[in-house]
């Protein structure tokens, strides 16, 4: 195994830890097969240095994601937003992680989340009919899905469930 991988996001290799690994994995998998726009995807980003974050009264904590993923063209401000948010684990996901994720969302206010291991990627989502999808979605189709409950006039489409294992 290589010591090291190439991120094509950040455009520079980087050390190839257990997390790094399953990371760079998904990326590629997003990026390639489910067609994510690289250039809407930050990775190891600090919370409270997102621009479209601009809570006065809220300061989030000082954590860094692991993967956002921005939508773009939804609303004129901002002009990005937070499309998908991913946990990556170098174990097995556990009610730490959950709490995790669902913790850095309280301030991201992401439509989906997701957590990624070696052993799995736990995704889910309700929709508007309260229907349970556990698929992880091409870019076009998640797009479809915020435009579906922009157009029946949803006041909030970002509090959505993640799943949770028993």
């Amino acid at each position: 195994m290589s010591d090291s991988l190439f991120c094509s996001i950040r455009k520079r290799r980087i050390k190839a830890s257990p997390e790094e690994r399953v990371r760079q994995s998904l990326l590629n998998y997003l990026i390639l097969e489910l067609g994510y726009p690289s250039h809407q995807i930050l990775i190891e980003k600090n919370i409270n240095c997102l621009p479209f974050y601009k809570d006065p009264l809220i300061r989030p904590p000082c954590r860094r994601l692991d993967i956002l993923i921005l939508a773009k063209d939804f609303y004129k401000n901002p002009p990005f937003f937070p499309l998908v948010l991913i946990e990556c684990k170098a174990t097995q996901v556990n009610q730490k992680a959950i709490r995790q994720v669902l913790g850095y969302n309280y301030f991201l206010k992401a439509c989906f989340v997701a957590l990624a291991s070696p052993q799995s990627l736990q995704y889910g989502w309700l929709d508007s009919h309260q229907k349970f999808h556990l698929k992880l979605t091409s870019y076009s189709l998640h797009c479809f899905f915020v435009l579906q409950s922009l157009s029946k006039q949803e006041v909030k489409i970002n509090q959505f469930s993640i799943f949770l294992p028993h």
